[in-house]
Formats: structure tokens, C-alpha cells, sequence
């Protein structure tokens, strides 16, 4: 194919339910005002928690997925399809968003019950009970999201407010709406509240130090919690994007994940900004993998969705100002595997114990992208938590689907569980004392029959709570923080481990926990002080308390940093910190300070430990030895020789090939040169018929320290010389002897000497031990060259009467060969075709033609030589023989023109689309032409275009979908309208996935990308009507254009036939609401200043001059 132009028009579309207002039509799409209904069948709804237990006064929110073709394929929990209904309304309510509130207490759960209308009219319904609890709070913890006390201004961070309930459990009360967040000086400190999600948001504005406070006032008791922060100026930022873990190379399969962070450096701090509302993840191509965060807490998961290689990287926005982060490669490749491997965190649990499942193809994580189901025994499954409700045996199985629905592999895995429950939780260390600022890890046993034990710290249904939160918060994980103490150098509090299991059975443990205010006197870093490239060595800091002359481990409470980007610490991790990665590309002999931070939560204490590390030269992990790759196998004629390398792996991910090196030392295996020998360099010589092996010994830096050697193959010396007569010329291609040859004009064709040896009776090419020479020498007919070990070349250059010889001679052997070779006419080698370009109008006429190339390059034109078809006529015919093109389809429709030329017995193709036209030309005035497949243009009196809202026909020709979703992408649009013509018009929506909306403090970007953004995009990307600057109006823009025609009766459809039932979007923010946009009637002039991000509307896109 030699110059082919397609052009692809696709469109986009997406998601959610909404209505508008606006003149001339009605309704959005359903007939007559009739029950809402779906635009789609769903086998089933999905209702989830299925069971949840809610103290009086709180409230949970409930989630509805549709079921469709066996997958939960959409979220439906607040649209107008669904139905909310509570079976006891004076125990629990349930309001149209599918929030439940408990009131009152009941004698058996209360069932809430959703009910979906499908598109054909069946009904579908699900389930869930709600256990209302008397039990209130006894304390509210307030903890940062990122694990970090210090905030950094225009970073904000989420804070969790978490529920320590009377009954042992723990609830995350962030954003219920019983809870309200607040801070001691707004000055300093924002926080959000009262909203329905989202709360807890803190927000930085000045240097200094504030509190934040949350109060939950449910069931007549009203109980708050605190947290004190430190404000810092962020000064210059510099953002870090690490794998987790840090020293691993991202590779992963189509459908599994992988986790990544940002971390903020400022001043002595590493923060964890992964969550932060500022900064926002991208992929380089969201075909092979995306990003987002909220899969696992404080990492963004990349889940890949087509192979090929993406960078991942953040970028924080501050002060209107973008900072990127580096990038990391991230490889996806193709799935090789053929089974899922299923694990549990126990194979035998006790009843009623739930463990959390995980699956992996090889080393890729899939448990987040698999489909779990339960094939038997008596359990529940959410998700992947499985919990046995009886005895017996359980089996589960993950299921993993192509992006088609069908099943690409799958795996199980057998679960026992036994009648006896559990008695007891032990919670270790028995009793501990920290210094305030400093972390302690808790574990949580639980005993079943005084002797079976099952670490349950991280278990689903464990709840951590402490007697008294002024002293030190806990953690989900059994992580407790001491707190900076306000009176007294010591403060005890009870570290509790409460594993809720049902109403009945919730065992717990305890351990007394004493917080000293006792100065540290002195942080000591001790550990490896060299680390070669690509290597990782963990560090330990060590603290000494001034007046108890005692230390302690504190590697895991302490902030790690780096003064090299290219040597990494762990910091902020549940366990794992300080441990020193020196990346690939840091530079060797380079000094590295790693430094350790240790710091009160109200930041009166503040010491610091360094570490210095030198960076190696990359450490030899392995090595092999081979034949060189130019090198012959096999056996090795005596005599010969063989060059062989040393390739070491290095620790950096990289290999390097030895062959002579002060390091290196080659040697023959048996030390005896009978057979071979090996010079320093790595040259085996066959001496003697017979077999033996080499090996090298390297003796450089090498991870371990010790000296690495490798062997070789057997290495077999042969005796072998030429047969006489054996050596001919052949051809290179195929090895044929041609006797004598015609070279066309302007060709080259390549030659071997081939001979045989005694050894093998296959001939083996001995182009490069052959000397050749063109007789009589001095012609300028041929050319030859000799540079290759291989083949030579003789290339024609200019026809004579007479023929050359070409000779090749062994000397060694005394063998000779002569071929015969004389120069012809020139001949056509290869032909292609022509097209001016590959867009045609409807009805255009054009010509596409062939031309023949020669041997010595001249071309020629065959058209009428040349066989021409069309692979769809009903869009664009060729005349067979003379290769005359008329379009006779519509726009959007393409065919393939193939030429075959019999001369060569080959084909070429040209690819043509009819391309996409405006309906009539801009400020066209017809009513009904929009019925077409084209989209309607008017102006301004600025020389501004404005495009029409698109009809259903048109964008169903390009694969347009509906997508009502808040995490639509693609090519979706949100509903349908009949207009005022009777043609079908499409509506968006604002929303998105990874969409900022009003109100999410960037309003700058909010609705880039979303729906309505992307459908303005696709039009400028295709250069629509000649101009490259679609996108969404302003509200003055909008009212502009309005002012042209409002003087018209009926608005834009008596002026220029657009559809004008609803109400065309802008990119305005209603300033009132700060969460909504506004909206203009192109029919009356009305405003709608109240547009929801998913409410769906009319969409106009404009293009500046």
C-alpha cells in the first residue's frame, strides 16, 4: 500500500438519568408519562450490603446493580426505575436515594426492598435486612486518610471519623449525616461537612497548627473527636510516582492491577498524596491500562485492559498552577495463562469467621477483576469475603471474562469449615510502652478450643478501638499511634480487638497500652552503607529515650526521606518502611543521605537520624555462557575457532556481555587442552577430534559476594575438509545452481559458494573463506560486492554483448567455481497504486491509477492494465478497466478499491470513505433536512459556529451507545428526545469517569472530558466543516448567539430548523449553587440556572473563527 488518508469520524456519549425543561416538546424519550422504566433487561438486581447492622440515629447508604447477560453491569441505585420501600418505616426509613436511617429498634430485622421496572415491562426486585442496634457511641477517632498529622496547603487530605460503639464494634461514621465536621480557625484550617459525601476534606490555607473536631450526636448521645494538625507551606513541590512495591518493574496481564503511589516531598516530610482531591492520575493510553484510586486505600490501581506498554504518572494542581510527577512504564501483555489460582487466608476456619479470597494467574493479581461465585456449602459471599455459615465443606470459584462475556480461565478453591466457633482473641504485645508521636503494630488471635489459632489483625470483621483517643488512636490494621499527652508526662489507655462475627458472637481481647511524654534523646539509622544499582537493603531506626536509657525499634513510625530521586525509602506504610531502593538509573560512586524524621503529634518534638549510603556499580546476579550470535554450533571442525561471551545479569535489570575482562576467567572444565582450549578472550580452538566443555568464573561485585561461574554446552571437535568438486556457486535465495545467469537491468542478486565437507553431506556455505573476482576484470557492466560473510552481490549496472564470469576460489582446499552471467532488458519487478486522496463526497467523481516500477527504477503508468474492483459498489464504484471512482453511497460509508495486475500477478488497494457534510450550508434554513444523516451549522454575529444538538440516526451510524452512568466514557450519549420535526435528537450529560463536577474544588476543569466535552472534542478532532475549535459554549457565547435570533418567532426553528425542545448546556457554574451549570433555551430565551451535572440536555458545540 503506497499513500493511503482514512478518516474515522467516532463520537462520544454517556451516562445518568435527569430531565430538563424547555419549549415546543415534551417528555424524555418514553411514550406519554406511563411508569419509568429502563432501557434495558435486567435478569436480576443486586442489592448490597445484603446485611447490615445500624445503631439508631445513623444511616446506610445502599447500592443496586442491574444484572445483565450475568454480570452486575450497571449502578441503578438512584434511578427513576427504581423503587425504595421499608418494611417497618417506624424502625428504618429508606429515601429515594436508597439511604436508610435507623429509628427505632424492631423484633426482627427490617427489609428494605428495590424494585426495578425493565424495558419490556417484567419487574425485578432485591433484598436487604437491616439489624437496627441500640448500641452509641463512646468515642469518635479522628484520623488522616494518608497517615499523616501534617498538612500541606493546596494538598488537601481526607480524615476519617470512625465510631467506637458501646458494643465493641467500630463504624465509619465520615459521612453520616449525624456527624458534623469542624475546625478551630477556618483561617488556617477548612473542613467539609453536611454534605453526601466527601466529608472530612481538609484543606490547608496558611502555615500553622489547628484542630479538627467531628460530632456525632445519635440516639440522645452526642460524642466528638480531634485531631491536631500541622500546616506547612508546600515551597517548591516535587512529586514522586513509585510501584508498589517500590523496587519492582511494573509487567502485568490484560486484566489484572497494579498499585501505585505519589509522594509530596516538603522540607524533612515524605507525604502520601496518592488520595489527595489535588492531584489527579493519567495513563499515556487508556487502551493498554487505566488508573484510579478508592480500589485499595492510598494506592491508585492501574487495571490493564489492552496489551502494550503506558506511562503512569500524577499531577497535583495548586494554585492554578500543574506540577507533574515522573512517569512510570507500565508493560501489558497478552494473557498466557490458562487457570486462575484461588487462595484463602485459611483453608480451615471456624464457622462464621469471614476471610477475604484472592486469585492470581501467574503473578498477576486478578481478585479485583474476577467474577466470585459460590458453587456449594453453606457461606456467604460478598465480593471476595467469604464467611461459612455451617459446617461442612465450601467451594468458590473466580471466573475471569474477556471484554466479550466469555469465560477466558477460571480456578476454585475448597474451604472447610468446622461446627466449633471461636472462645477467645489474644492481642499482643500483653503490655507496651511508647514514647507520644511513636506507632506500635498489634496482632489479634483468635482461639478456637484452646489450641487452634488464627491471626485475624486484618480480618473483615475485626473492629481495633482504644479506651481513650486523647491518649493514641488504633488503626484498622492494629496500628496504635500515641497521641502528644496535654497534662502529665504518662497517660494509659486499653488497646481492644472486637471480632463481630454476629449479635451473639463478638469476642474480644484487650491490652494495656501506656503513653510517656519521656524526651527521645537521640535516632540512630543503622544498615547497609553500600547498595549496588537495582538493589534494595532494609534500614532500622532505633530511638533512645533520655531519662529511661532504653530503646526501641521505631523503623515503622518514623518518616523516611532521600536526597536522591533515583534512591528510593518506603515511608508511610502500615510495615515495610525504610527499606532503600537504589534505582537503575541513580549514578554510581554517588553519596546518599537517607534521613528518619520522628515527630509529636502537636509537633512540640522534633529529631532526626541520617544514614549515609554509597551507590554501586550494578552487582552481577548471574551469568551464562554461549557461542557469540554470529558464531557456528554444533560441532567445531579442528582447527577452527569459536568465540564465546559471558553474559551477566545485573542487578539493575540490565545484562551485559563479557569476553575479556581482569574479572573474567575462562578455562577448559577437564584442565586438560586435548580436544580444545579457551584463550582469555573466550576463543575455543578444536584440537583434536573429541569432547569437552569451558567454563567462566567471575570474580567482581556480585550480589551475594561470593565469586559466580557458569559452563557451557558440550563442545565436540571434529575432523572434516571439503570434498573435492563440492564447491559451486549458487544462488543465495533458494541455493540453487543456475549454471549460468541473466541479471535484468538495475537488479542485484546474491550469490553463495557452497561446499561440502566430510563430516556432513549437508553443504555448508563457505562464501566468506572464498575469494571472487568478475572476469575479465574491469568491466563496468556488474558490480560486485564482497562485504558479507554469507553471500555476495552482483548487481547489473549496463547492458554489453558479452558475459562476465564470476569465480570464486578456496584457496585452503584448492576449489573453484565459475558461473556465467550476462546483463538483460529491464523488467517490471513491482507495481502500485495511486489515489489523490481518500475522502469522497456523495455523487464526486475521481480516478485512482497504477504505475509499474522496473528493475532499474524507471516507473510507468498502467492503468488501463490493471484489473479494478470495488469491495462495496453500494458506496463507491470503479470502473474495471480504467479505474474511474463515483461515490454512489452516502457519508459515513467506505470501500476498498483493489487493483490486480496479471503481468505480476499481484494487487494493491486504496481505502475510501465518503466523508460527513453539514446539513445544506451554514445558516442553512430548512426544517426537515436534519431528518439526514448530516448536523446543522448557524453563526453568530461574531463569525462563531454553532453546531445543532446530533440526531439518534447519526450517531448510531458510528457504534453511539447509551451510557446513563456517572462513569461513562466513550461513545455514549445519555437519552433520546423527539424533536419538532419528529426526528429522535440526543441529549448528554456533564458527568464522567475521573470527571471533575461543580462544586470538587477545581472548577476550572469541571465537565472537561465529561459527555457533553468529549462529543465536542470528536468534532474538532475531525476537523468538523473545516474548523479544528469545537467545544462547549460559554453562557456568553450561548446568550450571544441567542441575541441574533431571538427576534424570531419559535426561536432556532423557525430561523435555521434546529431542534429546540430542551435546553442547551454551558460550561457555566450557577454561582448561587456552586454545584450546578446553566442552561439556555434556544425556543424562548428561558434560562434553566440548576442543571446537575447528570441531568441530560440538548448539547451545541462551538467553533471560533
Amino acid at each position: 500500500m503506497k499513500r493511503i488518508l482514512i478518516l474515522t469520524l467516532s463520537l462520544f456519549s454517556l451516562l445518568l438519568s435527569g430531565c430538563n425543561s424547555g419549549g415546543g416538546d415534551g417528555g424524555d424519550g418514553k411514550d406519554g408519562g406511563g411508569e419509568q422504566r429502563w432501557d434495558f433487561n435486567a435478569s436480576e438486581l443486586q442489592l448490597s450490603p445484603a446485611e447490615t447492622v445500624l445503631p439508631i440515629g445513623l444511616t446506610q447508604p445502599l447500592k443496586v446493580d442491574a444484572i445483565i447477560d450475568g454480570e452486575p453491569n450497571q449502578d441503578v441505585t438512584t434511578t427513576p426505575a427504581l423503587t425504595w420501600r421499608s418494611s417497618d418505616e417506624s424502625a428504618v426509613t429508606v429515601d429515594s436515594t436508597g439511604h436508610v436511617k435507623a429509628i427505632k429498634t424492631s423484633e426482627a430485622p427490617v427489609v428494605i426492598t428495590a424494585t426495578g421496572m425493565n424495558a419490556d415491562g417484567s419487574i425485578v426486585e432485591s433484598t436487604a435486612q437491616i439489624t437496627v442496634s441500640s448500641a452509641v457511641a463512646d468515642a469518635i477517632q479522628v484520623t488522616p486518610n494518608n497517615g499523616y498529622n501534617t498538612l500541606v496547603v493546596g494538598f488537601p487530605v481526607g480524615y476519617q471519623a470512625t465510631a467506637m460503639l458501646s458494643d465493641g464494634t467500630t463504624r465509619d461514621v465520615t459521612n453520616d449525616p449525624a456527624l458534623v465536621w469542624a475546625s478551630s480557625n477556618d483561617e488556617i484550617v477548612t473542613v467539609v461537612s453536611g454534605i453526601d459525601s466527601g466529608n472530612g476534606v481538609v484543606s490547608g490555607l496558611q502555615a500553622g497548627s489547628d484542630l479538627v473536631t467531628a460530632t456525632l450526636s445519635a440516639n440522645g448521645v452526642s460524642s466528638k473527636g480531634e485531631a491536631t494538625l500541622r500546616i506547612i507551606n508546600a515551597g517548591s513541590i516535587k512529586i514522586d510516582v513509585l510501584p508498589v512495591p517500590a523496587d519492582t518493574t511494573p509487567d502485568i496481564i490484560v486484566g489484572s492491577t497494579y498499585d501505585f503511589v505519589a509522594l509530596l516531598t516538603v522540607e524533612d516530610d515524605v507525604i502520601n498524596i496518592t488520595d489527595s482531591p489535588a492531584v489527579r492520575w493519567s495513563s499515556t493510553d487508556a487502551s493498554v491500562a487505566t488508573i484510579s484510586t478508592g480500589v485499595s486505600a492510598q494506592h491508585a490501581t492501574a487495571t490493564g485492559v489492552g496489551t502494550g506498554s503506558t506511562d503512569i504518572f500524577a499531577t497535583a494542581t495548586v494554585g492554578g498552577a500543574s506540577y507533574d510527577s515522573n512517569r512510570v512504564s507500565l508493560l501489558v501483555s497478552e494473557i498466557v495463562v490458562t487457570d486462575l489460582i484461588v487462595n484463602a487466608e485459611f483453608d480451615s476456619v471456624p464457622i462464621l469467621l469471614p476471610q477475604q479470597l484472592s486469585a492470581k494467574a501467574g503473578s498477576n493479581d486478578m481478585t479485583n477483576t474476577v467474577i466470585w461465585s459460590l458453587e456449594s456449602g453453606q457461606a456467604t459471599l460478598e465480593g471476595n469475603v467469604l464467611t461459612g455459615t455451617e459446617a461442612g465443606e465450601v467451594v468458590v470459584k473466580a471466573t475471569s471474562l474477556s471484554p466479550d462475556g466469555h469465560t477466558r480461565f477460571e480456578g476454585s478453591k475448597t474451604i472447610s469449615v468446622s461446627a466449633d466457633p471461636i472462645s477467645r482473641i489474644d492481642v499482643y504485645p500483653v503490655s507496651y510502652t511508647i514514647p507520644t508521636g511513636v506507632d506500635k503494630a498489634y496482632t489479634a488471635t483468635a482461639i478456637v478450643n484452646g489450641t487452634d489459632t488464627y491471626d485475624v489483625t486484618n480480618n473483615v470483621a475485626i473492629n481495633w478501638t482504644t479506651s481513650d483517643t486523647a491518649v493514641a488512636t488504633v488503626s484498622k490494621s492494629g496500628v496504635a499511634t500515641a497521641a502528644a499527652l496535654l497534662n502529665g508526662n504518662k497517660a494509659s489507655t486499653e488497646i481492644r480487638a472486637t471480632l463481630a462475627l454476629s449479635d451473639q458472637l463478638k469476642p474480644t481481647g484487650t491490652a494495656p497500652l501506656l503513653v510517656t511524654s519521656t524526651a527521645v534523646s537521640s535516632l540512630d539509622i543503622s544498615g547497609q552503607a553500600t547498595i549496588p544499582l537495582g538493589m534494595n537493603f532494609p534500614l532500622t531506626a532505633t530511638i533512645r529515650l533520655a531519662d529511661e536509657h532504653s530503646s526501641m525499634n521505631v523503623t515503622e513510625s518514623v518518616t523516611w526521606s532521600s536526597d536522591n530521586q533515583y534512591v528510593t525509602v518506603t515511608t508511610g506504610l502500615e510495615s515495610g518502611n525504610g527499606v532503600v531502593t537504589v534505582l537503575p538509573n541513580a549514578t554510581p560512586d554517588e553519596t546518599v543521605t537517607i534521613t528518619a524524621q520522628l515527630q509529636n503529634a502537636d509537633g512540640s518534638q522534633k529529631i532526626v537520624g541520617s544514614h549515609t549510603i554509597t551507590v554501586a556499580e550494578a552487582a552481577v546476579s548471574s551469568m551464562s555462557i554461549a557461542p557469540k550470535a554470529d558464531q557456528t554450533t554444533g560441532s567445531l571442525t579442528v582447527g577452527l575457532t569459536r568465540q564465546y561471551e559471558a553474559t551477566l545479569q545485573l542487578s539493575n535489570g540490565q545484562h551485559r556481555t563479557l569476553t575479556e575482562n581482569s574479572d573474567l576467567h575462562w578455562s577448559v572444565v577437564s584442565g586438560s587442552d586435548t580436544f580444545i582450549k579457551v584463550s582469555a578472550s573466550g576463543e575455543v580452538t578444536a584440537l583434536s577430534a573429541g569432547t569437552d566443555k569451558i567454563q567462566a568464573i567471575y570474580s567482581g561485585l556480585t550480589e551475594t559476594g561470593k565469586t559466580i561461574s557458569a559452563e557451557s554446552d558440550d563442545i565436540t571437535a571434529v575432523e572434516a575438509v571439503m570434498v573435492p568438486g563440492s564447491l559451486k556457486i549458487v544462488r543465495y535465495s533458494g541455493k540453487e545452481d543456475p549454471g549460468s545467469d541473466s541479471i535484468p537491468l538495475g537488479l542485484e542478486v546474491l550469490y553463495s559458494a557452497m561446499a561440502t565437507f566430510t563430516d556432513s553431506d549437508t553443504p555448508k556455505n563457505v562464501t566468506g573463506q572464498t575469494d571472487w573476482v568478475v572476469n575479465p576484470q574491469g568491466q563496468s557492466n556488474v558490480s560486485l560486492d564482497t562485504s558479507h560473510n554469507e553471500y555476495v552481490a552482483v548487481k547489473a549496472l549496463e547492458i554489453t554483448e558479452k558475459a562476465v564470469s564470476l569465480v570464486a576460489t578456496n584457496s585452503e582446499y584448492s576449489e573453484s567455481d565459475t558461473l556465467s552471467v550476462d546483463v538483460g532488458e529491464k523488467v517490471i519487478t513491482d507495481f502500485y497504486t495511486y489515489l489523490f486522496t481518500s475522502v469522497m463526497q456523495p455523487n464526486q467523481q475521481d480516478q485512482v491509477t497504477a504505475w509499474a516500477i522496473f528493475s532499474n527504477g524507471d516507473t510507468i503508468e498502467i492503468t488501463n492494465e490493471v484489473q479494478w474492483s470495488s469491495d462495496n459498489p453500494d458506496a463507491i464504484t470503479v470502473s474495471a478497466n480504467t479505474g474511474e471512482l463515483t461515490a454512489v453511497g452516502e457519508w459515513g460509508q467506505a470501500a476498498t478499491i483493489s487493483g490486480y495486475y496479471p503481468a505480476l500477478g499481484a494487487t494493491d488497494i486504496e481505502k475510501i470513505e465518503i466523508n460527513i457534510p453539514t446539513c445544506g450550508d451554514v445558516d442553512d434554513t430548512e426544517k426537515y433536512n436534519q431528518n439526514m444523516q448530516c448536523l446543522k451549522v448557524a453563526s453568530d454575529d461574531k463569525g462563531n459556529w454553532f453546531t445543532s444538538t446530533p440526531t439518534t440516526r447519526f450517531v448510531h451510524l458510528f457504534g453511539y451507545a447509551v451510557s446513563k452512568s456517572n462513569d461513562n466514557t466513550g461513545d455514549t450519549y445519555a437519552s433520546e428526545f423527539q424533536g419538532n420535526n419528529g426526528t429522535w435528537f440526543i441529549q448528554f450529560v456533564q458527568t464522567g469517569k475521573n470527571v471533575v463536577n461543580p462544586g470538587q474544588g477545581n472548577d476550572g476543569q469541571a465537565g472537561v472530558n465529561g459527555q457533553f466535552d468529549r462529543w465536542c472534542q470528536k468534532l474538532a478532532a475531525a476537523n468538523f466543516a473545516g474548523r479544528n475549535t469545537w467545544h462547549r459554549p460559554s453562557w456568553e457565547l450561548l446568550t450571544g448567539f441567542w441575541a441574533k435570533y431571538k427576534g424570531y418567532s419559535n426561536g432556532l426553528w423557525e430561523a435555521r430548523g434546529w431542534p429546540t425542545g430542551r435546553m442547551y448546556m454551558t460550561d457555566k457554574i450557577n454561582g448561587s449553587t456552586g454545584t450546578d451549570y446553566q442552561m439556555k433555551s434556544l425556543f424562548d430565551g428561558s434560562e434553566d440556572l440548576n442543571q446537575a451535572p447528570a441531568e441530560y440536555s440538548y448539547g451545541s458545540c462551538v467553533a471560533t473563527p
